[in-house]
């Protein structure tokens, strides 16, 4: 993708990640009412190994892929740097005496925590403080699921949007991860909060808001 358009793809495939986390709140609790645990388990193997098969059929790079036309294929890669026939192994010693791989490295460690203790911790969390049935299907964690796949399409939007604007590349995604970062503080202020509503709203917008980032 051009660099215009980067952001706003990787939002979009990056919101297919949570799909599943959507889905998930109607489907096994239904499989786990009626068929017992381990049935859940098979079901779900089963679906991914579907999705691999219509990957596989279907997914082709874009030179490749037969409905791209010319046109298409060159604006996408218009931007692109000149590949080179020599490529250069670098050494992790070499690596680390750069500031961005510690600036991706130490954001990675600080973020990806966040968002799996959301996604294993709130079903335990409603069962537990709402008394949720989780073998039926839950709405407070598809509201909450549903808002990181918007989240993570509008993050991707934003940022390229800026770009289209004219701003330069690194401040408009500078710009889009402040905003999304200063998105997520109210979740603190849900402790003193004892309405599941409002819970669910709470959290599903700094879930949003973490997925923007």
């Amino acid at each position: 993708f051009s660099k215009e358009e980067r952001a706003l793809a990787t939002g979009i495939f990056n919101s297919g990640a949570t799909v599943g986390a959507i889905l998930a709140p109607l489907l096994v609790p239904f499989i786990l009412g009626h068929y017992g645990w381990r049935q859940t388990f098979v079901w779900i193997g089963a679906l991914g190994m579907v999705w691999i098969v219509l990957w596989w059929k279907f997914y082709a790079v874009p030179e490749k892929t037969k409905s791209l036309s010319k046109e298409e294929l060159q604006y996408i890669k218009s931007d692109q740097a000149e590949k080179t026939e020599e490529k250069t192994k670098i050494p992790l010693s070499e690596l680390l005496k750069y500031k961005v791989t510690w600036s991706f490295a130490i954001g990675k460690m600080l973020t990806d925590p966040i968002w799996y203790f959301f996604m294993f911790w709130l079903p335990a969390y409603f069962s537990d403080v709402f008394k949720m049935d989780l073998t039926k299907p839950s709405l407070p964690l598809i509201i909450i699921y549903s808002g990181t796949t918007i989240g993570s399409i509008g993050g991707g939007y934003l940022s390229s949007f800026l770009i289209k604007k004219g701003w330069a590349i690194g401040r408009a995604r500078s710009i889009t991860m402040l905003l999304f970062a200063l998105m997520v503080v109210p979740v603190m202020f849900s402790k003193y909060v004892d309405n599941m509503w409002m819970i669910t709203i709470i959290i599903a917008f700094a879930t949003a808001a973490h997925q923007g980032w």
